[in-house]
């Protein structure tokens, strides 16, 4: 491991550690007795992440790797699970079904705001952000020379990401931009996760699709198809 990923690891353990044991907005409470000494409990953490073919799922899984891995000292362990993305990671956070979730960065901003398709006038005020890992782009994938930027994409056959996904949210958006109003009944949409999406784009199913992610990911780079961003 280089020494800059491992200074990276070693300062992520060190504010996850943090947020679960000190989370200034939420109560404190006592901590149990044993033998008259204060002990702490053993804590079990979910963390949401993303299709199990995706980044998000990965790096969840790493945490989870590191927190296990030294869960004698920190007196907690973490549970991975896949999930739909930004969108519902939010949502189940805000309910109390998860302790953390990955969420793109403007999904969040729009939570808070209440702004946005899916949190119009519903703003998340008690959402907060533990750390940034990387910035993303929006791509337009495609496999067809025709399609050279989104407001081409009238008439053809495209993914805008499965529901509740932060691709989603950036591709309804793009094609608003593009001035292609988002009406599934007029534009020929589908919404399936991205792994799925892209053995239809391969198989000529569909002619493009839109997806989030980091610049050099496996995820576009595999395929020998075009890409660039939104």
């Amino acid at each position: 491991m280089k020494m800059r990923e491992r200074w990276f690891w070693i300062i992520l353990l060190i504010v996850v550690s943090i947020v679960l044991y000190w989370q200034p907005w939420q109560k404190r409470v006592s901590l149990p007795m044993r033998d008259g000494k204060k002990y702490r409990v053993s804590r079990e953490i979910t963390i949401g992440t993303g299709d199990p073919n995706g980044l998000y799922f990965q790096l969840g899984g790493d945490i989870a790797k590191i927190l296990n891995a030294n869960k004698e000292e920190l007196k907690l362990s973490a549970t991975v699970f896949p999930s739909g993305g930004s969108v519902f990671n939010i949502r189940a956070v805000m309910a109390g079904e998860l302790d953390f979730g990955f969420v793109q960065s403007d999904v969040q901003a729009q939570a808070v705001k209440g702004e946005g398709e899916q949190w119009h006038d519903w703003p998340q005020n008690d959402l907060r952000a533990v750390f940034a890992l990387q910035p993303e782009l929006v791509f337009l994938i495609t496999s067809d020379p025709q399609i050279k930027e989104v407001k081409d994409l009238e008439n053809r056959r495209f993914n805008i990401g499965n529901t509740g996904s932060g691709p989603r949210s950036n591709a309804i958006l793009a094609l608003e931009k593009a001035g292609l109003l988002f009406n599934p009944q007029q534009l020929n949409v589908f919404s399936y996760e991205y792994t799925r999406a892209s053995e239809k784009l391969l198989s000529g199913d569909i002619d493009a699709l839109f997806y989030t992610v980091g610049r050099h990911s496996q995820a576009i780079t595999k395929h020998h198809v075009r890409s660039f961003c939104c």
